[in-house]
């Protein structure tokens, strides 16, 4: 307050001169015989307040100058000017005060009483404290605030009628034609109310986030290029999905072979950039199962000129043919020390051969060579188990399973698959038999699944080896392996080993052509052969045949894509080459890399690897290297701008240029 009265009293002596020349040129005025203006300001009986009366033209006004003009007359009866707190309540109440109801202002005799405007700011500063007083002070005691209920426990009428909030069901948009279906599915489940404490309201709005509503729906007609599963289902099948060991994590095949559309130049899909995952994930299992090994285990470390031996028997305690009378059989993975290649080993365990011709029976066997068969390498006996066994060394198949096992876990086999299969064995019986040779071992645990659609036949020659002194008529054996064949054919339709039980039941199950197929192959007609039955299969056989034209074509394609994935490998290593390399001159060797074209090339290698973000992070994107190393490869006239790490020195070069000063810097080093 002593600032106000201070400011006040600093302003009263600023105006003391101007009162003093008011009250000159008002009697100055009195003796003119011009009659008076209305001041402007001064309002009167007959002049609204605000209203201006025009100036007359070519008139002055000056300290050393007679007035030739009449000027306005000050008027003395308006209201004077009281700084003080004006009551904005009283005011609105009883409206402003009359200007004839105000106390006037004489110039010079009407001094500014301070004691009043000090008493009115007083009071001013007292009303404002005691209403700081009146406000109510925290309480901690006091329960906190509890949302969707009142103190008193009660809500006012509209907020009981108030709809309850749903911020899924305002703010999705309708894209269905349906638009009940449309809201549906997107609003959601009805879910729980959202409870923040134990003291919410039941009155309270429910809470339903968004992402309760499923997966993310597709406009009808948006061409999704990046989405195979129903429904845009994606995140939820990839938290389910399992990836091998050390695999890249190549980005899905999203376009679907039903989905197949003749796309524009820009649009690509993630099958253009990548290796079809399906066949890299097979690949890549298929690596893991050559190059496992054996941490620790009873095994002997070398069996002839084999070593590095796994077991493969899922089974330890039972023989794998089950078969009475017969010598157990396990299952090895071995490498050769001669061509470091990965066999399978086949030990048939307490075997003593008696009869050294029977191992003549193997030339035979290897000279078959047929896609479904399982070449026989040879055969050997041995006491590095500890006890005699005889040892046949066959290809390895990794990732390979039987139709046993398969079966076991409920595999399902559809017709086209079924006819494959059939195919496939048919084919390589008939090379068995015209080289007056029996497999007999048409059974499910022998033969071996190892790829799509591929089967391969697999232990030929072990009995011929095991039973050799027996006499054995070759005709009644290949009759039988298609009547085995007949039975495979059986158990696959059916989805069970147990369906060669009752073969007339399950007969009943397979379509006219299935069934004609195998009544044929169980039929007691020694004429039929492996060849005939392929020839009345004709028909079927073009299927097949184009299925795998089908798939050596994709094939050939994967192929072709990664032919040249090697130009990148080889770039990096001529950049690598050159950056901070001392060069081939003693003189020159440390200053070779930094100068020239050298240091254009170390610029780049600096824009290729080394970028940072606006936050000075390393910048590791795998694809803006790939994207520039392909323009530097390709040598395009695009520019870039290259800027050294303390940012003094800037370049603009183009792809080619530096291309350029690659191939120069190597013939100085060569």
């Amino acid at each position: 307050m002593q600032v106000c009265v201070n400011f006040i009293q600093r302003r009263a002596t600023e105006l003391q001169p101007k009162v003093i020349l008011i009250n000159r040129l008002s009697a100055h005025l009195s003796t003119s015989p011009s009659p008076p203006l209305p001041h402007p300001l001064v309002t009167t009986s007959h002049t609204p307040v605000g209203a201006l009366t025009p100036k007359p033209p070519n008139t002055s006004f000056g300290s050393h100058h007679q007035v030739s003009i009449a000027m306005p007359k000050f008027n003395i009866n308006s209201p004077s000017f009281t700084p003080s707190v004006v009551d904005k309540a009283a005011i609105d109440s009883t409206g402003p005060a009359a200007p004839a109801a105000a106390p006037a202002f004489v110039p010079g005799k009407s001094p500014i009483d301070l004691e009043q405007i000090k008493n009115k700011l007083t009071i001013s500063k007292d009303k404002k404290e005691n209403a700081k007083s009146a406000l109510p002070k925290l309480n901690p005691a006091v329960a906190g605030f509890t949302p969707g209920a009142s103190a008193s426990g009660s809500t006012t009428p509209k907020m009981a009628t108030a709809p309850s909030f749903q911020p899924n069901q305002t703010s999705a948009i309708n894209t269905n034609s349906n638009s009940s279906a449309s809201a549906t599915s997107q609003s959601g489940p009805p879910g729980a109310s959202f409870q923040p404490n134990q003291s919410f309201q039941p009155g309270a709005a429910s809470f339903q986030p968004r992402f309760q509503s499923g997966p993310s729906q597709i406009e009808p007609g948006y061409d999704n290029y990046y989405d195979e599963m129903s429904n845009g289902a994606v995140m939820a099948a990839a938290q389910n999905q399992q990836f091998p060991l050390q695999y890249h994590l190549y980005a899905p095949h999203y376009l679907s072979a039903s989905r197949q559309r003749q796309l524009l130049s820009h649009q690509k899909t993630a099958k253009d950039f990548f290796l079809d995952p399906h066949l890299h994930q097979r690949l890549h299992k298929q690596s893991e199962d050559l190059l496992r090994v054996e941490g620790s285990s009873n095994l002997p470390r070398f069996v002839d000129k084999y070593h590095s031996l796994v077991l493969l028997d899922s089974n330890l305690n039972t023989k794998e043919n089950g078969a009475p009378g017969e010598s157990p059989q396990w299952v090895y993975k071995c490498m050769n020390g001669k061509d470091g290649k990965q066999y399978a080993l086949r030990r048939i365990q307490g075997f003593v051969l008696t009869n050294e011709q029977a191992m003549t029976s193997v030339r035979k066997w290897q000279s078959i060579v047929h896609p479904a068969f399982v070449s026989l390498c040879e055969a050997f006996t041995t006491r590095d188990f500890g006890d005699a066994s005889l040892c046949m060394i066959y290809d390895f198949l990794p990732s390979a399973e039987t139709l046993f096992d398969l079966l076991n876990r409920g595999q399902q086999f559809s017709r086209d698959v079924i006819i494959s299969y059939l195919l496939q064995l048919l084919s390589v019986l008939d090379t068995i038999h015209s080289a007056g040779l029996a497999a007999k071992t048409v059974d499910p645990t022998k033969i071996l699944v190892c790829g799509p659609g591929r089967v391969r036949l697999n232990c030929c020659g072990l009995y011929d080896v095991i039973n050799f002194d027996k006499d054995e008529n070759v005709t009644l054996f290949q009759q039988q392996d298609l009547r085995n064949l007949g039975l495979l054919v059986l158990c696959l339709a059916c989805n069970s080993v147990e369906a060669t039980k009752n073969v007339e039941q399950s007969l009943t199950r397979l379509d006219s052509e299935l069934q004609e197929i195998v009544q044929y192959l169980l039929s007691s007609n020694t004429s039929k052969t492996a060849s005939r039955v392929l020839a009345s299969l004709t028909p079927l056989l073009t299927a097949t045949f184009n299925e795998s034209l089908n798939t050596n074509d994709s094939l050939e394609h994967e192929l072709r894509r990664e032919l040249e994935n090697g130009r990148l490998v080889r770039l990096m290593a001529k950049l690598n080459f050159i950056t901070e390399r001392p060069g081939p001159d003693p003189e020159m060797s440390q200053q070779w890399s930094e100068t020239g074209d050298r240091y254009l090339i170390k610029l780049f290698r600096d824009y290729v690897f080394h970028q940072q973000d606006e936050m000075g992070k390393p910048v590791m994107d795998l694809g803006h290297v790939v994207r520039t190393l392909n323009k530097l490869d390709a040598g395009i006239d695009e520019r870039i701008t290259l800027i050294s790490r303390n940012g003094q020195n800037c370049l603009i070069v183009s792809f080619k240029d530096l291309k350029q000063c690659i191939e120069s810097a190597l013939r100085d080093l060569e």
